[in-house]
């Protein structure tokens, strides 16, 4: 967990084995091997060198 400025980022393993990072309230305490559900909502998508991407495809 990092957190800056007015957010943390929490890095999610999903059952895929892919791994995503979530940003959220830093008010939320999270723990290692905490049950998370990520919906679609309000979301910006960036690639491993950080930039953002227009759009999203699932697999």
């Amino acid at each position: 967990v990092e957190f800056s400025g007015a957010a943390q980022t929490v890095g999610v393993e999903l059952k895929s084995g892919e791994k995503i990072q979530v940003s959220g309230s830093p008010h939320l305490l999270w723990n290692l091997e905490d049950p998370v559900k990520i919906t679609a909502g309000r979301y910006l998508c960036f690639n491993s060198f950080g930039d953002r991407l227009d759009g999203f495809i699932a697999k």
